[in-house]
C-alpha cells in the first residue's frame, strides 16, 4: 500500500530553504542532544503521486515528476517555482499520468510538443 503524503501548500513552498549537509549534520546533533527525533533533509519535498519540489543549493525551486515507463524509472521537470505554480504542477502531473495510461512516453511527448511550438 502506498504511503499517504500530506500535500504541499504554497506557504510551505515559499518558506522552505535549502539545507546544506553541514547544517543538516548540526541539526541531527542538536536533535540527538535534546532526545528529539532525527530531522529529515528537506531538499526534496513530496506532494504525493510522484510530484516533488526540489530545492537546489542556490535556492532555486522546481517541480519534478518521478514515474515508471516500460519498467524503467524516469523523471521529468515541470518548471521553476513560482513561474509554475503548485496547482499548475499538479495539473501537469495529471496530464502526464494520462499519457502514461496511453503508453506514451511523456518526456518524448514534451520534446515533440516543444519542437512543434518552435517551428
Amino acid at each position: 500500500m502506498p504511503k499517504v503524503v500530506k500535500p504541499l501548500t504554497d506557504k510551505e513552498i515559499k518558506n522552505t530553504k535549502y539545507t546544506s549537509k553541514e547544517e543538516f549534520e548540526q541539526l541531527k546533533k542538536i536533535a540527538k542532544l535534546n532526545n528529539n527525533p532525527e530531522p529529515k533533509l528537506n531538499n526534496k519535498l513530496s506532494d504525493g503521486q510522484g510530484l516533488y519540489l526540489i530545492i537546489k543549493e542556490n535556492g532555486t525551486k522546481f517541480f519534478q515528476y518521478d514515474f515508471t515507463f516500460e519498467n524503467k524509472r524516469k523523471s521529468m521537470s515541470f518548471g521553476v517555482y513560482p513561474e509554475i505554480t503548485l496547482s499548475e504542477a499538479r495539473t501537469l502531473r495529471d496530464k502526464t499520468k494520462e499519457l502514461l495510461k496511453q503508453k506514451i512516453n511523456p518526456i518524448i511527448d514534451k520534446c515533440q510538443t516543444k519542437s512543434k511550438n518552435i517551428h
